[in-house]
């Protein structure tokens, strides 16, 4: 197919200078996971081996060159495979430093002959390097491969309770509060921007993986047909692996080595349990347990080295991954089902609920069971090695264990036990909770809610779990805990943010983090408040690889980044100097270059809650190239060009994913300018220039008669770069400019609370400079408080950034959707009100 061509940005034509010769695409993509993810190069010259590895659709490429005619032949390159997006080529900044979020690159690819990274040492390359990616180095025409190893300071999460313990404690050291976003992707919906989804996702094995269900795939008899699917991502970039389709919500997974198992129903096929290749997501086995109906909603259990343990209607089967072939089994008798098996972390003893009725609340928010007895089995036989009948009727959550202890306390709240009899009944119900001793089945303690001075009293228990030699329940508004050995009290701690019902705690080796975003320390007992995000309700923060994994979520209460994200810990921001941000031209003329395609959208009509009317959805993108999908399975930059500014015959259109504002008239390109991340909105025009904002963080000056660009200004305060939405943009995009008392505006950045901040700043149309500058922050991740110090009482309901607007002649900072205050939270102003402060 012929593509049309177009006029590219800033070029100068030069001769290429000959440095070592890069390793071939094959050699790169064998040293990704399955040949997919996040490629950096430093020290490129002609664009090739971009073009080459995006072309496969699974690989996303950045790459720094050392002046402005390398990014030029580069550009060219890639755009003549049809690959610009996929790959983008930038200049180097600052050649002793990579402009990357810690531990984010699958493979990177250094020249260390080369200008661009000459001043790189080898500490600096690594650190952006993914646990289990790899680096090349290229020195005097040689390459050398180091693989980065996945430190045990790097903890998994493989069950959506932790691990098979159902222990929801992640042996993490790295993570702390966070202040980037180290990836972003999203879902494709549409209508309103506020809903949840997402299920409880597991980590491992360098992936996440998770339900995404909030989409529509196309239509049949004049209907929509609802897209559910399995989502496997990179862990480490957030570039989709694999999707699959499944039926059902917010079911059980679990990974194990290089499997994971599901108990999603797979339409057109059997099995109550579906064993996947975590690399691909091709269904190995499934378990048939040879019943007609299955509530998928009930089956749960745990897996560890090759060996299931799942509930299944009133059996418990062990069988294995690797085979599909079962074990043993047991059928309940005496009892209606089980609950909860709980593997100890030596291996020998299985714990599990008999449940003395067959709602067992599985797929409940917080999953809960009415015991009949609690057993110990033996995990290779399934003999019964002793039985506890002592704590028959009380009822539980999940019972995490231990090598030396079980533990079982009753739930309460929103999708307990309580919501199922009447109302003047519920304080009637059993509060109970206790230690078992794994070695023998004896009671060692056991409370109820008037025990500890009522400290458990009427709030909602939801999460329970062992730490150290204290075990821990943790509630709407505190954490308890106990000596597991005695039930002393040792701890009872209050948040600062109260009625924390919606979303479950977790925790790794330092802290706990309430599902707000509280982090608890639990050496200091200090605690600092987050509002960046929360993950769908009874999801939660999911701590693993140095990261919390988050979910789109519905919640009105205060502003966040929603979709799936990671985010992470990071240095305090370096602001740089207003010198450094500035660049003036005028660059060098533009040239030819063909263009990529475009993506489509197709929008479905879907009858909202009432029925009484119809919103437009889009569609789900599904094809080859997850990479170029997730361009537009978000809510955010989805459209493939923006508005066009029109003038004098002149039509002025960004097309979106390919970074180039094009100047065009009766259809023919006269110029185009790239940028070096996505141009989300269009231009303005002001004194007879044009102006643009990009995600790449920079607004630019151009001359609308022929594309030259005179200047660009970094609103951003650096030059970190991340992924959003299958593609690398600044952790601080810029959304769109506005003119406002005679300077051109703009804000750059996502949230107050990530990356410094929101950096505004108002720029003088003819020159670029800065004429003022200002910053929306809240740096909680630095905030420490003492746990006793109750006047914090609210969170800080600050905007996202959604771009400036000007509104009966105040500058205002818009948020990416609506946020309604309530409860015990600020209520949120929308939009912000922005007051200069001139120079």
């Amino acid at each position: 197919m012929l593509r049309r061509l177009i006029i590219g940005a800033i070029v100068l034509a030069v001769t290429t200078p000959l440095y070592a010769r890069l390793p071939d695409a094959a050699q790169v993509r064998g040293l990704l996971p399955h040949e997919c993810g996040l490629v950096a190069i430093v020290g490129d010259e002609d664009g090739k081996l971009e073009a080459e590895l995006a072309s496969t659709g699974k690989v996303l490429v950045h790459a720094l060159a050392a002046d402005r005619p390398a990014v030029d032949r580069a550009r060219t390159a890639i755009a003549l495979a049809a690959q610009t997006g996929a790959a983008t080529v930038e200049v180097s900044i600052n050649p002793a430093a990579l402009p990357y979020v810690d531990n984010m690159v699958n493979v990177l690819v250094v020249d260390l002959d080369h200008p661009s990274a000459m001043s790189l040492d080898r500490a600096e390359a690594m650190r952006v390097v993914a646990p289990g990616g790899a680096a090349m180095f290229g020195h005097a025409g040689q390459w050398e491969t180091v693989q980065k190893p996945i430190a045990p300071e790097f903890g998994q999460w493989t069950h959506q309770m932790g691990d098979a313990s159902n222990n929801q404690v992640s042996t993490d050291t790295i993570l702390a509060p966070a202040s980037t976003v180290r990836w972003i992707d999203g879902m494709a919906r549409g209508g309103v921007t506020m809903a949840g989804t997402g299920g409880i996702p597991v980590v491992g094995q360098g992936v996440i993986v998770q339900d995404d269900l909030w989409g529509y795939s196309g239509e049949k008899g004049g209907k929509p047909i609802r897209n559910q699917r399995l989502i496997c991502r990179d862990a480490h970039s957030g570039i989709v692996r694999w999707t699959q389709p499944i039926a059902g919500a917010r079911l059980w997974l679990a990974i194990d080595g290089d499997r994971l198992v599901s108990a999603y129903p797979i339409p057109g096929r059997k099995g109550a349990v579906h064993v996947y290749d975590l690399a691909t997501g091709q269904v190995a086995h499934s378990l048939d347990v040879g019943l007609d109906k299955i509530d998928s909603r009930d089956v749960h259990g745990v897996v560890r080295d090759g060996v299931a343990f799942i509930v299944v209607a009133n059996k418990l089967i062990a069988f294995e991954t690797a085979t599909g072939k079962t074990r043993w089994q047991q059928t309940a008798d005496g009892f209606d089902g089980f609950f909860s098996p709980s593997l100890t972390p030596d291996g020998k003893h299985l714990i599990v609920v008999q449940s003395s009725q067959r709602n067992n609340g599985f797929s409940s928010r917080w999953p809960w069971s009415s015991i009949h007895a609690i057993v110990a089995l033996d995990p290779i036989t399934g003999k019964q090695l002793w039985r506890n009948d002592a704590v028959k009727d009380v009822v539980t959550l999940h019972v995490p264990v231990t090598d030396r202890y079980a533990f079982f306390a009753a739930p309460w709240g929103i999708g307990s036990h309580y919501e199922h009899v009447a109302r003047d009944a519920r304080d009637k119900l059993p509060r109970n909770y206790g230690i078992i001793d794994i070695a023998n089945g004896k009671l060692l303690w056991s409370k109820d809610n008037t025990s500890d001075n009522g400290a458990t009293g009427s709030l909602w228990a939801q999460v329970s779990f062992f730490h150290g030699d204290e075990v821990f329940l943790c509630q709407a508004d505190q954490f308890l805990a106990w000596k597991s050995a005695t039930g002393e009290v040792t701890r009872q701690v209050r948040l600062p943010v109260t009625n924390q019902r919606c979303v479950r705690a977790r925790a790794n080796e330092n802290y706990i983090i309430a599902g707000f975003g509280t982090f608890y320390d639990l050496k200091t007992g200090r605690q600092t408040d987050q509002n960046i995000s929360r993950s769908a309700c009874a999801v939660g923060p999911t701590p693993a690889y140095g990261s919390i994994f988050d979910g789109p979520n519905g919640c009105g209460c205060f502003a966040q980044v929603r979709g799936f994200a990671a985010f992470a810990p990071a240095p305090k921001v370096a602001v740089l100097p207003d010198e450094a941000r500035l660049q003036t031209g005028p660059f060098s003329p533009p040239t030819a270059q063909p263009a990529a395609p475009s993506p489509k959208i197709e929008l479905i009509k879907v009858p909202n809650k009432s029925g009484k009317s119809e919103v437009d959805w889009r569609a789900v993108v599904s094809t080859p190239s997850p990479v170029r999908d997730s361009w537009t399975n978000n809510e955010y930059v989805i459209q493939p060009e923006t508005e066009p500014l029109t003038l004098d015959g002149v039509q002025f259109v960004a097309v979106v994913s390919e970074h180039r504002l094009e100047a065009r008239r009766d259809g023919k390109i006269l110029w185009a300018v790239t940028a070096d991340a996505r141009i989300s909105s269009a231009p303005i025009l002001h004194q007879g220039k044009l102006y643009f904002a990009a995600h790449d963080g920079w607004v630019y000056c151009v001359d609308p008669a022929n594309g030259t660009v005179l200047w660009r200004a970094l609103v951003a305060p650096n030059h970190r770069r991340m992924v959003a939405y299958g593609q690398i943009e600044s952790a601080w995009p810029v959304r769109n400019v506005v003119l406002f008392d005679g300077l051109i505006c703009a804000a750059a950045g996502r949230h107050p609370e990530l990356d410094g901040g929101i950096h505004l700043a108002g720029l003088d149309p003819a020159t670029g400079k800065a004429r003022w500058r200002k910053v929306v922050a809240q740096d909680t991740a630095d905030e420490w408080f003492d746990s006793t110090d109750r006047r914090r009482e609210k969170h800080l309901n600050w905007n996202t950034n959604g771009g400036l607007a000007v509104v009966d002649g105040h500058l205002q900072l818009r948020g990416l959707d609506m946020v309604h205050g309530g409860g015990n939270k600020i209520t949120r102003t929308d939009p912000m009100t922005i007051e200069p402060d001139v120079k």
